[in-house]
């Protein structure tokens, strides 16, 4: 059974969700403050976690970012009431997966837990589906709508590694680095790679998402 863990200091809406969940099939347990969360994933075996951003105490996006700088990759959908685009665009650069702004669909919720419980075990066989955009890791190969995309081997190693990092977003020295260059070569470089890569994929290339001052990301998307 798969255990999501929901963080949120809202007992009204933890008991909507828990009905909403529990009814869906899905193991769920729950925390007020992000300090609690923190604890329950340490032990183990949390599927996905549902973490609100104006918590008691330590914030919704201090605990991610903590999560993340000590290596756990699970899934996070973010729950807040701030939904202006500088704060959604805060919440992907610490390490979030989805993003839902309060008062929100119950049924949403659980589409998206199964949207990105689906990509995590497409990726976990190396292959990435963005759509009708699918990124076989292994073999190095895209196709869209089953045709396949001829790609150069930089815009191979560019889409690879914001495919591996997907939904969340690569700095732009990240890709250089993936590229092969050192950091101090000009960015600018990294962002006429990507110009010719969205021309390649055509009418995928909305999946590519600008960060600003920042670098890229690949917008992870259902059929």
């Amino acid at each position: 059974m798969i255990q999501l863990l929901l963080v949120e200091d809202d007992a009204n809406l933890r008991l909507v969700l828990r009905h909403i969940l529990m009814k869906e099939g899905y193991a769920l347990d729950e925390a007020r403050t992000a300090e609690e969360g923190l604890k329950r994933i340490r032990r183990g075996g949390v599927d996905l976690l549902i973490l609100d951003l104006m918590l008691p105490g330590m914030g919704g996006k201090e605990a991610l970012a903590l999560l993340r700088s000590q290596g756990y990759s699970l899934p996070v959908i973010i729950l807040s009431a701030l939904g202006e685009e500088a704060q959604r665009v805060e919440g992907f650069l610490a390490g979030c997966d989805d993003y839902m702004v309060k008062p929100f669909s119950g049924k949403e919720l659980v589409l998206r837990i199964n949207a990105i419980l689906t990509r995590r075990n497409k990726k976990r066989g190396g292959i990435v589906q963005c759509g009708e955009l699918e990124i076989d890791l292994g073999k190095r190969e895209v196709s869209l709508g089953g045709i396949p995309i001829q790609l150069t081997g930089d815009q191979l190693s560019l889409l690879g590694t914001l495919a591996m990092r997907a939904p969340h977003a690569v700095h732009r020295d990240d890709l250089l680095r993936a590229l092969g260059w050192k950091e101090t070569a000009a960015t600018r470089a990294v962002d006429q790679h990507m110009s010719r890569l969205r021309k390649r994929l055509g009418a995928a290339s909305a999946l590519l998402e600008t960060v600003p001052g920042y670098g890229y990301r690949l917008a992870l998307m259902e059929k």
